[in-house]
């Protein structure tokens, strides 16, 4: 069967709906057939081209096509194999097309096959997908199917389409898949991640729990790690991670899993547990895997050791009040314990044990035992009076006590970074409260009830200061050992403090809890927000305003460096740092820069030079910190870390940087995973979301337009949009503008990135009832129009778009279809459905919808069909590459009108800033005009006027630019990239030559050399097919895009 002209509209039409529908490329190839049947086509496959010189079928459409691939060996680059339609088609770029196999050499190696099956015509088309080549091969087993110009010009229109299609798909499945990947995977050792356990512990305990087994969760932490760091490097450290790493998932069962949450630390479940003892066996080969010598790179030889903490469920806790997570908090605490004991441990391991809390204990008024060491409390009239026979020995030892318990922590990995980043104000500090706590638990007179609320407290200081708790049970040993070489004979005294000590070192272990969990709970919500969030105005907002609401932070910030180099602060919350903004804008303090000067050595600043988290412990002692030391006291900041916010493989965009009240803040571990964690998520989140603002705003900017905003600051300006067949201004697209109290007027571009989604709400409810009443005002003078109002993509899931649209309609006179909304998706929307849902809700209310710059990348093609628009909108960004690429941007405007308008969609084009693109946008077809050429946004006041006295007026033959010019003869298939140099193509492009001479009329002796080359075209057209003519050809085309770059040149600047 051959296609004819006729039916081109309906195939394309056809064509369209079945991009619309596809959801991937198999479905997309699938679907195919059918239109492919009209042209002939029985059967076909996909091939990708392979650099070592094979053609790889990836689809066949049916079981003939996938048996004949088979017995072929498909090359390109040379031999016998490589000489077939397929293999010339990719080494020359060009289609390749056999009107019969029968006429051709019989001698080629799968003549045979071909027989066969029967196949006697078919095309091999080459598709650029980006960086990679593929094929697309075509067979009829009728003679001369493909043998007609008409439907090879089809089918390589088909081609380009198809190209473009795949290669967006390949590229976003791709992308997809690296983010998902790593979204659950930890970047060095390739374990999973925490994401990945928070969904398997929630799956495990599942199974635990309906299948009736044990279930062990295991936190294990490297003893002293730091010191390979310190001594190796980290590259060192790096290295033993990801073979511990291996040697992990090695030793485990197969229903078992291993995750790393940062740092040294790592948690394995063990799953389908019968006994203890299954758990006891799987342990042991564990701590030896573990524990074997490593030797790295460059012979170093190192070993490492471990402490595990163990919960199982359910002996150990049931699981049902809190589930997955308290299993983990639980683990937390046994390990806690077995590193506090690591010196006299027998087994690199301990249980938790629910019964160790004494918060169920009797206390000490409620006991009337007699004062036996076995019977005592740590409290009453009991333990009053067996302190007060020793309380003056036991008060002497407080202080020799301290200086072994600083003399021993000060060389200890963990604890010496913080102690020697105090200064000595806050070391002596320091160390007469530590002096005062301990003088308190030795009182005799000492209630359980004021115990535990000083307990708490410190505890609540500790964990903001970096102190592991696990050096609380550590030093509190110390502190035992040395009062029984005191008192060795004092049973009952030792019995007390025993008791006083279990009571602290539980209470501050409930402290740590208390603010792991609130950490815990705010990763959650910015966990949440991260997948949630499409702007990164409220990503960076949610973040700031959940990590500023922990007890450890005075403040949070996320900047940029400006093109001086100096950080500008878009997001701030907490006081202590905006006091700092305003002592800066005073000149009463330094910036932060990003290079290595003294006002870049800073956190943030080695942090944007880096890409790696930076801190600093103390700004009293730092020496970096210098330049702000004064200015962090006045604020209460005494410490900071700096997160740099960059995607992943690429330089940081932001940083993150979080203020401490305390010294230390951010050292210690769990602090550390909670950086690392940001680090991670907000690098995942940077790719998928709209575009961080081209230039910084700084926070105090930033309020001020918001302000602006909410107090009466919001103008409207309206572009028309003009008929272009008839020169009637048909509607205004109404765009937003903020002015201050000067009347400057701030443009969009730099205040809408900085806009969150409330933002954006409150920006569309003002604009959209100004600007009704603008619509309102031109009804009065006889200016009926219709009016467009943007759409953020975020308002078509978001219901409340939909209630100010029906109150503001509600309020109007206006009728809905006189309004009409556009959709523009700038990022890539999570929820399509809620999307899709959206559209149809907006469209039931009798407002117009239009797709707005579709080509733009994700605004598309691809729910065009199945989605009530009746507007599309060709991206401006497409048609402004006018200038240097003509030829680009005429067919662009030519296929997506032709594509948009057989779906039955009108097409208005954007973006049209010279006469010619005008002229060029209405003989492609286009419905309707917008742009600079046609006129700038004004007033709602001047546009009356401005309809009043424009006039358009374009000849359909009678082109009056250069661009007209292209766009009559590309009507024509003069500027198709293959030209069918056949009597039918030739006896079309003939019809181009009256408008073409009446173009040229118009320039005069300047267009001699293309009226001749004109004139010599059409002449050798008449003649009929030749290689003169194709040359000919590309000559007019050359000089018509060298003329219309001319007159881009003449147009004066606005």
């Amino acid at each position: 069967m051959t296609q004819t002209p006729a039916n081109d509209a309906n195939f394309f039409h056809r064509l369209s709906v079945l991009l619309a529908r596809a959801r991937s490329a198999d479905g997309l190839l699938a679907g195919l057939a059918p239109l492919l049947a009209d042209w002939g086509v029985e059967d076909y496959w996909l091939g990708s081209v392979n650099p070592d010189g094979r053609i790889v079928c990836e689809y066949a459409n049916s079981d003939d096509m996938t048996d004949y691939v088979a017995e072929l060996s498909l090359r390109w680059d040379e031999g016998p194999w490589a000489q077939g339609p397929s293999g010339l088609a990719v080494r020359t770029d060009r289609p390749m097309y056999i009107p019969d196999w029968q006429e051709t050499d019989d001698a080629t190696p799968w003549q045979a096959t071909l027989v066969r099956f029967g196949w006697r015509s078919s095309a091999a088309l080459p598709l650029r997908i980006d960086a990679s080549r593929q094929i697309l091969a075509l067979y009829s087993r009728t003679p001369g199917t493909f043998g007609h110009r008409h439907t090879q010009l089809s089918l390589e229109e088909l081609a380009n389409l198809l190209g473009v299609f795949l290669a967006r798909e390949t590229a976003l499945t791709a992308e997809r898949r690296k983010l998902a990947q790593m979204a659950l995977r930890d970047p060095l050792t390739d374990l999973p991640n925490r994401a990945a356990l928070d969904i398997r512990l929630d799956e495990a305990l599942a199974r635990a729990k309906r299948r009736e087994r044990l279930l062990a969760v295991c936190l294990l932490d490297l003893d002293d790690f730091k010191p390979i760091n310190d001594t190796l490097g980290h590259a060192a450290g790096d290295a033993v991670l990801r073979e511990l790493a291996q040697r992990l998932q090695s030793t485990l069962r197969t229903t078992d899993f291993a995750a790393r949450l940062g740092g040294d630390e790592f948690v394995f479940l063990l799953e389908e547990i019968d006994a203890m003892d299954d758990v006891e066996s799987l342990l042991d080969r564990l701590h030896e895997a573990l524990t074997r010598q490593i030797t790295l790179e460059g012979g170093a030889k190192v070993r490492v050791r471990a402490s595990l903490g163990i919960v199982v469920y359910p002996l150990c806790l049931n699981g049902e009040a809190e589930g997955a997570g308290m299993l983990l908090r639980a683990a937390d605490q046994a390990l806690y314990i077995t590193k506090a004991e690591k010196s006299v441990r027998q087994r690199w391991w301990t249980l938790f044990d629910p019964c160790r809390s004494l918060s169920d204990a009797p206390t000490s008024e409620q006991s009337s035992d007699p004062p036996h060491a076995e019977n005592l409390t740590g409290y009453g009239p009991a333990a009053h009076a067996t302190l007060t026979r020793v309380h003056e020995t036991l008060l002497a030892q407080v202080v020799p006590f301290l200086e072994v318990f600083y003399a021993h922590f000060v060389v200890s990995p963990g604890a010496a970074p913080v102690l020697h980043a105090l200064s000595e104000d806050q070391r002596r500090h320091h160390f007469e409260a530590i002096a005062g706590y301990l003088r308190l638990l030795l009182d005799p007179a000492l209630t359980q009830a004021d115990h535990r609320r000083e307990a708490a407290h410190l505890g609540w200081i500790h964990a903001m200061i970096g102190v592991e708790a696990g050096w609380g049970v550590e030093a509190y040993d110390l502190w035992a050992q040395q009062i029984q070489s005191a008192l060795p004979q004092a049973g009952a005294v030792h019995a007390v403090l025993s008791r006083r000590i279990c009571v602290d070192v539980q209470t501050q272990l409930e402290s740590y809890a208390a603010i792991s969990e609130a950490r815990n709970e705010a990763l959650r919500r910015i966990d949440a927000l991260s997948w949630r969030a499409t702007r990164f105005a409220d990503l960076a907002q949610g973040v700031v305003e959940a990590l500023t609401g922990l007890d450890e932070v005075a403040a949070v910030t996320i900047g940029r460096p400006n093109a001086d180099d100096v950080f500008t602060f878009e997001f701030v919350a907490g006081n202590a740092f905006k006091a700092y903004l305003e002592m800066l804008a005073e000149g009463r303090s330094q910036p932060i820069k990003t290079d290595a000067s003294p006002e870049g050595q800073g956190p943030t600043g080695r942090a944007w030079r880096s890409g790696q988290i930076e801190r600093c412990l103390n700004y009293a002692t730092d020496p970096r910190l210098a330049p702000w030391r004064e200015v962090a006291q006045t604020m209460g900041v005494y410490s900071n870390a700096a997160v740099p916010l960059a995607a992943p493989d690429n330089l940081p965009q932001a940083v993150l940087t979080l203020y401490s009240p305390y010294p230390g803040g951010y050292c210690a571990r769990e602090p550390r995973r909670l950086l690392e964690h940001l680090h991670q998520v907000l690098g995942l989140s940077l790719p998928r979301l709209e575009t961080v603002a081209p230039a910084t705003q700084a926070f105090q900017t930033r309020r001020r337009w918001l302000d602006l905003l909410e107090q009466g600051g919001l103008v409207m300006h309206y572009q028309p949009i003009i008929d272009l067949y008839s020169g009637r201004t048909t509607g205004v697209e109404a765009l937003a503008r903020l002015r201050d109290g000067s009347g400057k007027i701030i443009l969009p571009d730099r205040f809408l990135p900085a806009f969150t989604s409330d933002d954006l709400l409150q920006l569309f409810e003002r604009g959209l009832r100004l600007a009704l009443g603008d619509l309102a005002a031109w009804d009065e003078v006889g200016c009926e129009l219709t009016l467009s109002v943007n759409l953020p993509t975020q308002g078509l899931a978001d219901t409340r778009y939909l209630d100010v649209l029906e109150a503001a309609l509600a309020r109007g006179n206006s009728p809905p279809g006189r309004l009409m909304l556009e959709l523009l998706e700038s990022a890539e929307v999570a929820d399509e459905a809620a999307r899709d849902r959206g559209i149809v809700a907006f469209k039931a209310l009798g407002v117009q919808l239009a797709e707005d710059d579709l080509g733009s990348g994700h605004s598309s093609l691809l729910r065009l069909d199945r989605l009530p628009f009746d507007v599309v909108k060709i991206d401006q960004g497409l048609v402004r590459h006018e200038a240097s690429d003509v030829l680009r941007t005429l067919t662009f405007i030519r296929y997506l009108t032709r594509l948009a308008q057989d779906m039955g969609k009108r097409v208005v084009v954007e973006g049209l800033e010279s006469s010619g693109l005008v002229e060029a946008a209405a003989l492609l077809g286009a419905n309707h005009g917008q742009g600079y050429a046609i006129a700038r946004p004004m007033p709602a006041a001047d546009i009356p006027a401005w309809i009043e006295t424009f006039r358009l007026r374009i000849v359909q033959n009678r082109p009056a630019t250069a661009l007209g010019a292209l766009a009559v003869f590309m009507h024509h298939d003069g500027c198709a990239i293959r030209f069918a140099n056949t009597p039918w193509a030739l006896e079309h492009l003939l019809q181009a030559a009256h408008p073409l001479a009446h173009y040229i009329g118009t320039l005069g002796i300047r267009g001699e050399p293309l009226a001749r080359a004109c004139d010599r075209l059409m002449a050798l057209a008449r003649q009929g097919p030749g290689e003169l003519v194709e040359e000919s050809r590309n000559k007019v085309v050359r000089l018509l895009v060298a003329q219309s770059q001319l007159e881009h040149q003449d147009v004066p600047p606005d």
